[in-house]
């Protein structure tokens, strides 16, 4: 299956690639196609589109996709997206391979990941980008966009505890890494920033609010996030920029530390999007969902086959001069 995503994330557009061709469409091996490796650099040689939808707010929006009315194409699309195996890209020019199998508990590219490459590509000159950062890197799409966006002398460097995530790295960034363009690291990304500062600061933190989360994992609620604007003077260089995305349901505490940086930092808000909550660990945690509901402001709004809805922003901090 081939996720693509146009670059101002209007059009998303589902292609069956590699075996599938002849699994679910009938092609016939050395008769329809020369056949080749499906998920090289000339993967665009071996693709049949299957459906595009308009303003996608998923990577993969189950509702919207059940709207189809051709039925073959409606099932075959549903058959397709059992295929763990996948590849996302973004119309800038880059492109990953995710297996959800062989990567176990590692989350992919997901609507939010795409959210920042857009606020990349429409706002930020990466050519005179020199070094950049990406804690909790999970997939490391957004370091290879800004590698593949970027000039050649680039070092950019990606953080996470995750072992699958540096093994999903090798798989797509072998080259960057070889030629020292890439630089990951398994381990504690609070740590690993302490003391470093670079012209680049991406980050798609968890961004939602959880109680306790402190004590239960440093790395589920805001702590990244909060961290990051705390220390944007010391993360950033003279001229640096860092770029985060958010959830309005954190504005409580989000706005609260902003305010209180107002003084050292400016803040400008790229982009936006309202997308579903739809991470189920959330939705079927009670507890958590409560504290949602009745501190961060979360509504009930049944629309387009979801219940919930929250509105992602991606801000672009600055050291104020």
């Amino acid at each position: 299956m081939w996720i693509r995503f146009n670059t101002d994330l209007t059009e998303q557009s589902f292609h069956a690639i590699g075996e599938e061709l002849f699994s679910h469409l009938g092609f016939r091996k050395n008769t329809d196609i020369a056949w080749g490796d499906p998920y090289n650099e000339t993967l665009e040689s071996f693709h049949r589109d299957i459906s595009t939808i308009k303003n996608p707010v998923l990577m993969t929006d189950m509702e919207r996709l059940n709207e189809i009315e051709d039925v073959t194409k409606r099932l075959t699309l549903r058959a397709l997206l059992n295929n763990p195996k996948r590849r996302i890209s973004y119309d800038s020019g880059t492109s990953l391979t995710f297996d959800q199998e062989k990567y176990g508990d590692l989350w992919g590219p997901s609507i939010d990941t795409l959210l920042v490459c857009k606020a990349l590509f429409n706002h930020i000159d990466l050519s005179k980008v020199k070094t950049s950062l990406e804690p909790g890197c999970g997939s490391s799409f957004i370091t290879k966009h800004i590698i593949e966006n970027s000039e050649l002398d680039i070092k950019a460097y990606a953080i996470d505890f995750n072992h699958n995530a540096y093994q999903c790295a090798l798989d797509n960034m072998g080259k960057y890494i070889k030629d020292g363009r890439c630089n990951i690291v398994i381990g504690d990304a609070f740590d690993y920033m302490k003391g470093r500062s670079v012209d680049l600061l991406v980050c798609n933190p968890p961004y939602i609010p959880r109680p306790k989360c402190i004590e239960d994992n440093a790395y589920e609620g805001l702590s990244l996030l909060v961290y990051m604007l705390e220390n944007a003077g010391k993360l950033l260089t003279d001229n640096g920029v860092m770029l985060i995305n958010k959830s309005n349901l954190g504005d409580n505490i989000i706005n609260e530390v902003i305010n209180r940086k107002y003084k050292h930092i400016d803040v400008t808000v790229l982009e936006e999007m309202e997308v579903p909550l739809k991470i189920y660990n959330i939705l079927n945690d009670k507890e958590w969902m409560d504290y949602l509901i009745t501190e961060c402001g979360l509504k009930k709004q049944y629309k387009n086959g979801y219940e919930y809805w929250q509105k992602l922003s991606v801000l672009k901090i600055t050291r104020r001069v």
